[in-house]
């Protein structure tokens, strides 16, 4: 069981255009600039910028001249816009195995986790959807001036 990295990515992603916006250094940033934040590949950085962009979260120009920015303005952007566009779909997922009939807990587990991770996946999102893109950048500029 692998856990997805692509959604820390993508906050980090949408951070450094945020940070950059807020800092008014560049109109945008190129997917190499991006990349050097991350200490990742351009083209890892490019793959998420594509699926962002698919969302409006960020608005791309290619060419010599082009870059990357914010879609639209940092204190509209949450959390959740961001997760539900990098990874679709549930967040908890219920076991595939094939059921053992001679058990009761093979039998029946799907059925007592589904509400109890519907709950949680519900709990979660309206968190993230507190959480604006604009209080990240706020946080890292308030511990990197401390």
């Amino acid at each position: 069981m692998t856990k997805s990295k692509k959604f820390a990515t993508a906050i980090h992603i949408m951070t450094v255009l945020a940070f950059n916006e807020r800092l008014n250094l560049k109109p945008s940033l190129s997917s190499e600039h991006i990349a050097d934040s991350l200490q990742a590949n351009p083209t890892l950085v490019r793959r998420i910028l594509s699926v962002l962009s698919k969302s409006q979260l960020v608005c791309s120009q290619k060419g010599k001249s082009g870059g990357t920015r914010l879609g639209k303005k940092k204190e509209k952007i949450n959390l959740r816009e961001i997760y539900e566009s990098i990874e679709p779909g549930e967040i908890l997922k219920l076991s595939d195995r094939e059921q053992r009939k001679d058990c009761p807990v093979s039998c029946q587990i799907n059925e007592v986790l589904e509400d109890i991770f519907d709950d949680a996946e519900i709990s979660l999102l309206k968190y993230l959807e507190k959480v604006k893109l604009k209080e990240l950048v706020d946080q890292i500029i308030d511990r990197y001036e401390a």
